[in-house]
């Protein structure tokens, strides 16, 4: 069986972090949230990270921030205060998830914008506009959205879209502001500045990829990051490897996890920042989609010295996610590397690595 790293953990006591993802619309969804009050009493999750900011520049609080206000991208959709105080009242800790450059409607304000080479603003082959990561008025307008979040009492910022786009003609694009910097060093600037700007703890997620390499097309560069934040979050999604990667290994969904946290690790080296990272709770490429897959991806992530995961699923479907949680009981819940290893009593050979992850 595998040998399980113990590791100090970020949070008070030595749980894991245990947590899902909540879109704006999920978060007012009665039916989850008693699902999710009953599972945090049973011990089974302890966290759950909701939508501030979303993948269009949307704010869905009251927000006073002035940009937002003169771009109309201040839309509630649900009452914030009452969920804090609800998921407080069951142990669970609320952390908000702000969208970064990608931006809809803060694009439009002061030439905040990616520019097209041809003129007007450039847009993803999705359609979507980006902020330009390389204009540090971005930064502070995304900074003061984290305070505005910190101060309503969410426990914790974790940012997305941290990058820089690439979906589309991105040789079109154009950055005003980038005062001789590459990407990489754009992001970790944006960080270090983030960090400086909030008291509470900091995540951020990246590329399930970035956790093996560096990413020059995005700007996200692991030991760069981990200078800035408390922990990083790759996306490790087993339907967005490549099917060549691990082709054919009966327990390829828990090694694809164990073997990018081990390889986030080594990209970071001497850090200390922790790794805690999305789990596939959707089932777009997954025929074997269900509790064991959702179960398997968790194990491996721990297994392999993580401080926890976080599941995903942006429709709020997480009825497998929660059968996969009430499965693995205190050895999913604290560092116990005896009854963790029991959990599967398969023998779990350590595979071949292929070369070819995307």
């Amino acid at each position: 069986m595998l040998a399980v790293l113990i590791v100090p953990f970020l949070l008070e006591g030595q749980e894991y972090i245990r947590g899902i993802y909540l879109s704006p619309y999920s978060a007012h969804q009665e039916w989850l949230l008693q699902r999710i009050e009953k599972a945090a009493d049973r011990g089974d999750l302890n966290t759950i990270v909701v939508d501030m900011k979303d993948d269009f520049g949307l704010l869905r609080y009251p927000s006073q921030n002035s940009i937002a206000r003169s771009c109309g991208a201040i839309r509630p959709i649900f009452d914030v205060d009452s969920l804090i105080r609800r998921m407080h009242h069951h142990n669970v800790r609320v952390i908000a998830r702000i969208v970064c450059f990608k931006d809809d409607h803060a694009c439009s304000y002061s030439n905040f914008a990616v520019y097209h080479s041809v003129g007007g603003m450039w847009a993803d082959e999705g359609g979507a506009h980006w902020l330009n990561a390389f204009d540090e008025r971005t930064w502070s307008y995304n900074i003061s959205i984290a305070r505005e979040l910190e101060e309503i009492g969410f426990d914790e910022i974790q940012l997305d879209y941290v990058r820089f786009p690439t979906d589309g003609d991105v040789s079109t694009c154009i950055f005003y502001g980038r005062k001789g910097r590459i990407k990489e060093e754009a992001i970790e600037g944006f960080l270090k500045m983030m960090r400086e700007g909030i008291t509470v703890p900091l995540s951020v997620d990246v590329f399930g990829y970035a956790a093996w390499r560096t990413l020059k097309l995005e700007g996200q560069e692991l030991s760069r990051i981990a200078r800035h934040v408390d922990y990083i979050c790759p996306m490790l999604y087993p339907s967005h490897f490549s099917p060549q990667f691990l082709a054919g290994e009966p327990d390829r969904d828990f090694w694809v996890y164990y073997t990018s946290v081990e390889s986030a690790y080594n990209l970071m080296s001497s850090s200390k920042v922790r790794i805690v990272p999305y789990v596939q709770g959707f089932s777009w490429r997954a025929p074997r989609f269900g509790p064991q897959y959702i179960f398997d991806q968790m194990l491996g992530s721990l297994a392999a010295g993580s401080d926890g995961f976080f599941i995903w699923n942006a429709a709020g479907k997480y009825l497998p996610a929660f059968e996969a949680l009430s499965w693995g009981g205190s050895s999913l819940r604290v560092r116990d590397a005896p009854s963790l290893q029991g959990i599967h009593t398969r023998s779990r050979p350590r595979p071949t690595l292929s070369e070819a992850l995307w």
